[in-house]
């Protein structure tokens, strides 16, 4: 909403997100400074000079955790989802509840709960929130 109401306004994001992704996405959205809250406080004034001037900014640790694709290791190394894993999270990443892929794929909920977390353990996602951001960036939604 900011973006669209001031689109020349230079906005500094402080976040926790750790999740390569989510990132990009926050990015994507015309965020010009990047910083986590685990960074040093001097990071903060370089990412406003930075942002005040026209460049953009993004603090080490954020570069890092977007290079590497968030925590876990290369984004281009995650081992390989099930065909159910993959279409679970398809669905889930497009709305669907945990229930209406259960009724969709006609499995049970327990299952398509089990195949939920099997393949956010696998991908190293922590939360629903890791798990679109998954799907966006490789590509799986709906």
């Amino acid at each position: 909403m900011i973006r669209r109401r001031r689109p020349d306004l230079p906005i500094v994001v402080l976040t926790m997100v750790n999740n390569g992704g989510v990132l990009k996405a926050i990015l994507a959205a015309g965020v010009r400074g990047l910083i986590s809250k685990t960074d040093a406080l001097s990071e903060l004034t370089l990412a406003v000079q930075a942002v005040s001037h026209g460049r953009p900014f993004l603090s080490s640790s954020i570069s890092h955790l977007i290079d590497e694709g968030g925590p876990g290791g290369h984004a281009d190394d995650h081992p390989a989802l099930s065909k159910r894993e993959t279409e679970m999270l398809r669905l889930f990443a497009s709305g669907f509840t945990v229930t209406e892929i259960a009724g969709q794929l006609n499995r049970s909920v327990k299952t398509i709960s089990r195949q939920k977390m099997d393949a956010m353990n696998k991908l190293g996602l922590k939360n629903d929130l890791d798990v679109y951001a998954y799907a966006r960036e490789h590509g799986i939604l709906a």
